[in-house]
């Protein structure tokens, strides 16, 4: 709608030949156009998973809950969920994610080179927690 709207303006202010306003909308509105199409694409791709099934053992997977250590002896938990589960601000992190890059594949005691450039070590790795199925089973807020 905003995009519309700032098509139907620039085309107010006359000649398109020579409307920077006009060109710059319509360029704005292709590439909306593209993204939308993208991630319908992407959603219709998307299938649900049950990370209760998930058996994890030394190597990080998708649907498993994971501690790293710091040099500094900080342990940082974190949640390799799908792409669509992601709450990085809770730790929650899709395994495509940069983090989920680094974790998918790792094993116990290996060194890991995060993405903030620190160094750490996956120290243990577990399935989810109840807590977190229901979380990932519940409604959309």
């Amino acid at each position: 709608p905003e995009n519309v709207a700032a098509i139907e303006y620039a085309r107010s202010l006359g000649d398109l030949r020579e409307n920077s306003e006009f060109k710059y909308a319509k360029e704005r509105q292709a590439f909306l156009s593209k993204r939308r199409a993208e991630l319908e694409s992407r959603l219709a791709e998307t299938r649900p998973f049950d990370f209760s099934e998930v058996e994890v053992d030394e190597t990080v997977v998708p649907g498993c809950s994971v501690m790293v250590k710091y040099p500094s002896g900080k342990q940082e938990q974190f949640h390799v969920l799908g792409r669509f589960d992601s709450k990085p601000e809770e730790n929650k992190i899709a395994y495509d994610s940069p983090l989920g890059k680094v974790l998918i594949g790792a094993t116990l005691q290996e060194e890991l080179q995060m993405p903030s450039g620190d160094k750490a070590v996956l120290v243990t790795g577990k399935p989810l927690s109840k807590e977190m199925l229901e979380w990932l089973n519940s409604k959309p807020e």
